[in-house]
């Protein structure tokens, strides 16, 4: 899953949490495999095909501006999630060149860098402060998804967050390793 090299590789995927006050949000987060960023989310109460197109908008306008023929060929790693097979996303990934990779079914593990994200989201970010309505929700999101980016360690990263392992990667590439 693990790739040497920044927009090569991203992965996508949607969790689903409960707020106290009873309505279910569901999160989809696109992650760089290689330097493990958060490039663009999305939370709402329901996810279709469209917002996962809007969503992955987002990541290439993010990462390469108005460049997209640059994003040619980059690999978008999903599972096989009706948002994720979807004619009309398979349509988008074509027509923007990127190639369509999905997990084998009843395999999250093979989407392991989303999934690592979501638990390190829910255990350390929810369970230590639960959120009860949307309104909280959308400001506290935002400033955990910018916490992990920022300055979560990450393991796999030398234990630097993903901003600094990136910025490193461009000042010295040969030191790069996952």
């Amino acid at each position: 899953m693990a790739v040497l090299q920044s927009n090569r590789r991203w992965a996508c995927d949607i969790t689903t949490f409960k707020l106290w006050s009873g309505p279910k949000l569901r999160l989809a987060v696109i992650i760089d495999c290689a330097d493990r960023m958060v490039i663009a989310w999305k939370l709402q109460p329901r996810l279709t095909a469209l917002d996962i197109g809007e969503l992955l908008r987002e990541a290439l306008f993010q990462r390469f501006g108005h460049q997209l023929p640059s994003a040619k060929g980059l690999e978008f790693l999903t599972d096989n999630g009706p948002e994720f097979i979807a004619e009309q996303l398979q349509h988008l990934l074509a027509r923007l060149g990127l190639v369509a990779c999905h997990t084998p079914c009843r395999s999250p593990q093979s989407n392991g860098l989303v999934e690592s994200f979501f638990g390190s989201l829910k255990r350390d970010y929810l369970a230590h402060q639960p959120l009860e309505t949307l309104p909280q929700a959308l400001k506290l999101i935002p400033t955990w998804i910018t916490h992990y980016n920022e300055v979560a360690p990450h393991s796999a990263l030398n234990m630097f967050a993903p901003t600094t392992f990136d910025q490193q990667w461009l000042t010295h590439p040969q030191t790069k390793t996952t």
